[in-house]
């Protein structure tokens, strides 16, 4: 007769089979990936030290877990007083979405309604993408076309590269993904079926790719690609601000976006936090509060 023990191991074991099933079910797209960074993922599961190329030292019990924030370098200490020895998770980058417009005394105050967390990786796969798709279109139409079309762009980058881009693998759309980079690509048409370079003598990417991450974050809230800053202070129309501003038209996406639900459910691991939601989750959480700094939810479940 078997022991108690073993029938909860086997247990486990048939559960976590069962979720790792769940990555590997999936409509389009490649494999679906974990939530978490693989560092937060193996704590509490051994007694040694965690050792992975994302950390900046090895990661044990009685270290913090923390991601990056290049915003804030100097809110970080590597010994605190009250949350011991902090480590950094450099494949989780925290950032203000910086989408408000604040009126201050000196002029105009660019503010943050919330935060974004991604993930590093992503955002680097997301960047050498986009350099690719810069060289070819700036290489010319081939069969003497006038322009570029979103499908042919993504059935060229698969015939130069070999691999299907991180539109695909993420479920995002070339058509989004190409309009995340506003700076780079320009997409006209009636229906924005053709492409080109907004300067066709660059063949790189201008935008940065910060702002396309948080573009992609923040449009899992409606659909939408977000590309000026949202006016969010009232206006009196006596105010000389308000006539010296009013030819800007501020608004939280421009003319030239298109909405799309997909948006919605692309799987790059970038999410959007009300600064009212991170509040209220950093004064619920544990002194060591691994879980609320690291961003560990990303908007979604797999």
């Amino acid at each position: 007769m078997r022991r108690p023990v073993d029938l909860d191991f086997e247990a486990e074991e048939l559960r976590n089979q069962r979720l790792q099933q769940v990555l590997a079910e999936r409509a389009t797209g490649g494999p679906n990936e974990q939530v978490r960074s693989k560092a937060s993922r193996l704590r509490n599961t051994r007694s040694c030290a965690i050792l992975d190329s994302t950390l900046e030292e090895p990661l044990t019990y009685y270290k913090s877990l923390e991601p990056v924030k290049p915003h804030w370098p100097h809110l970080w200490r590597r010994l605190h007083l009250n949350e011991g020895i902090r480590v950094r998770d450099m494949d989780t980058v925290v950032v203000p979405s910086k989408d408000q417009l604040a009126k201050t005394k000196k002029g105009m105050l660019r503010t943050s309604s919330g935060t974004v967390t991604y993930s590093s990786t992503h955002a680097t796969k997301v960047e050498l993408d986009a350099q690719v798709l810069a060289r070819i279109c700036g290489d010319g139409v081939p069969g003497g076309g006038h322009a570029w079309t979103p499908p042919r762009l993504a059935v060229e980058f698969q015939t130069r590269t070999g691999r299907p881009g991180v539109w695909a693998h993420y479920d995002i759309g070339i058509t989004s993904f190409l309009l995340v980079f506003p700076k780079t690509f320009d997409l006209f048409g009636p229906q924005k079926q053709f492409v080109r370079l907004h300067r066709s003598n660059c063949l790189t990417v201008l935008d940065n790719v910060e702002d396309a991450m948080v573009r992609l974050a923040m449009c899992r809230q409606d659909g939408q690609i977000h590309y000026n800053i949202s006016d969010k202070f009232y206006q009196d129309p006596n105010d000389k601000w308000a006539q010296q501003l009013g030819d800007f038209n501020f608004a939280e996406a421009s003319p030239k976006a298109m909405k799309s639900s997909n948006l919605r459910r692309h799987r790059l691991k970038a999410a959007y936090i009300h600064s009212a939601t991170t509040l209220t989750a950093q004064r619920t959480a544990s002194p060591m509060h691994a879980r609320a700094l690291t961003g560990l939810t990303f908007g979604f479940e797999t």
